[in-house]
């Protein structure tokens, strides 16, 4: 280690030995997790930490070696909670000391007394696209080194692999257990062995391949799943070169909590998307009645006012419609949702006149809350167009515009109507009334309505979730 950090801190000889050790596993696992390792300790005053030791792979995150270098809690929030608190922290982001935005996960280390002295850190980049509990893998260049690091210190409780998620178990030459880390025996020990597993022989401890151990030896498998019980684990095995001591290197990964949300999103899925398929077609149940009703009206207002219910219902039967098609979770194209309401919408239109209706613009997405409220929005304005702007015309065009902002989407709705006053009071005006409370509470946007020399422009915004989503993030 560099000498120039120790005046920063108080470690007794002990602490120090014991960082020794740690140091000299860094860089095997820096290697195997493709992550830097630090080992940070608290300063002196007790406001911030210093990094006592680097490990980077060849990959690394860092131009140069920061040991020595100062660590303060509003960039590496994960440090000092893990000082605080004495539990290991998850994937919390930070900021390097080159700032790069990383996420962190760290682990306490304790001496023998349980003191806390140090933190182990394992950074990421937070653009990657490597999966938590991926802890250990590439193990091909490094088995050899690793085995002998994991031997010759065998019960040190500050092992780097003491602080992994996965479990490490190896066998010698024999296929005999030698070692196995903290992780791996309580696996074992949850699935019903005993407690004294070292010594027992790859066969018993290998739970997929039993009695199969040649193919794992040729290299015919590298890596398994299994599911034993109500646990389900990934099993990785690497074998060292010819000439070696060590037989097999077993990696255990219990992903039982990741299948199981598997299940449970399928199901969850399956369930929304009947939902969907239900709503849809009540929505259109209703929107037949309305059009009895209308057929059998004689008042010229009463099958307008129906006609326009009935495609506000279609507009939101639409939705439905696409979602019931989508599965959980899933964002729907504003595009296809609009193209969809212009097919409900030329039904407004007189036998004898001519209506166009065009959608263009960016490809935007939006989540389902954002799509109801669109949806009604947009039938409402093009109604309004249709009603009132082509009345007592054989013909009209109504031009919709999408476009995609940073913050806020944008959509312009453009008639060639006749217009109206838009200062004047929109009394009996129900569908604009909807549209400016939709914008303001459902959109949380701003509407703008103008008459120029064409006819009427609508114009409205509202929140693009995607620029909200990385902000809170």
């Amino acid at each position: 280690m560099q000498e120039n950090w120790r005046r920063y801190v108080d470690l007794s000889q002990e602490e120090m030995e014991l960082l020794s050790q740690l140091e000299g596993t860094l860089p095997y696992f820096s290697e195997l997790t493709n992550a830097d390792l630090f080992l940070d300790c608290m300063t002196l005053d007790g406001e911030s930490a210093i990094v006592v030791a680097h490990a980077k792979p060849e990959g690394s995150l860092y131009r140069r070696s920061i040991v020595g270098e100062i660590v303060r809690a509003e960039k590496e929030p994960a440090v000092f909670r893990a000082f605080r608190t004495g539990l290991p922290v998850r994937d919390l982001k930070g900021v390097t000391q080159e700032n790069r935005m990383v996420k962190q996960y760290t682990t306490p280390v304790k001496n023998r007394e349980g003191k806390i002295f140090a933190v182990l850190v394992q950074e990421r980049d937070v653009t990657s696209k490597i999966v938590e509990g991926e802890k250990l893998r590439d193990l091909a260049k490094t088995t050899e080194q690793l085995t002998e690091a994991l031997v010759t210190r065998e019960g040190n409780p500050n092992l780097v692999t003491n602080h992994v998620s996965d479990g490490v178990v190896i066998f010698d030459g024999s296929l005999r257990a030698v070692y196995l880390n903290p992780e791996a025996q309580n696996i074992y020990r949850r699935l019903g062995f005993g407690e004294r597993l070292m010594g027992m022989t790859f066969d018993d401890l290998s739970l997929d391949y039993r009695g199969d151990s040649h193919r794992v030896l040729q290299g015919e498998v590298a890596m398994v799943e299994t599911t034993v019980g109500e646990t389900t684990l990934r099993i990785r095995y690497k074998v060292p070169q010819q000439g070696s001591e060590t037989g097999v290197v077993m990696l255990l990964e219990d992903i039982t909590d990741v299948r199981q949300k598997e299940r449970e999103l399928i199901l969850k899925s399956v369930v929304v998307q009947e939902m969907h398929h239900r709503i849809k077609n009540n929505l259109q149940t209703i929107a037949s009645i309305l059009s009895l009703q209308a057929r059998r009206s004689t008042s010229p207002e009463t099958v307008r006012a129906l006609q326009e219910s009935m495609n506000r219902i279609r507009s939101i039967a639409a939705i439905h419609e696409i979602l019931c098609r989508s599965g959980v979770g899933d964002r729907l194209g504003l595009l296809d949702l609009i193209e969809r309401i212009r097919q409900n919408l030329l039904s407004l239109a007189s036998g004898e006149q001519q209506l166009s209706i065009q959608v263009s613009g960016d490809p935007v997405q939006v989540d389902n809350d954002q799509a109801v409220a669109i949806a009604i929005v947009i039938n409402e304005l093009v109604t309004n167009s249709i009603v009132h702007g082509f009345e007592g015309r054989r013909s009209g065009s109504v031009w919709i515009q999408v476009e995609r902002g940073r913050f806020y989407h944008t959509v312009t709705i453009q008639d060639d109507g006749v217009g109206y006053d838009v200062h004047q009071p929109s009394t009996g005006r129900l569908g604009l009334e909807i549209v400016r409370a939709t914008v303001k509470d459902k959109l949380h946007g701003t509407l703008m309505v103008t008459v120029n020399n064409i006819g009427t422009c609508t114009v409205f915004d509202f929140r693009n979730e995607d620029t909200q989503e990385e902000e809170r993030g």
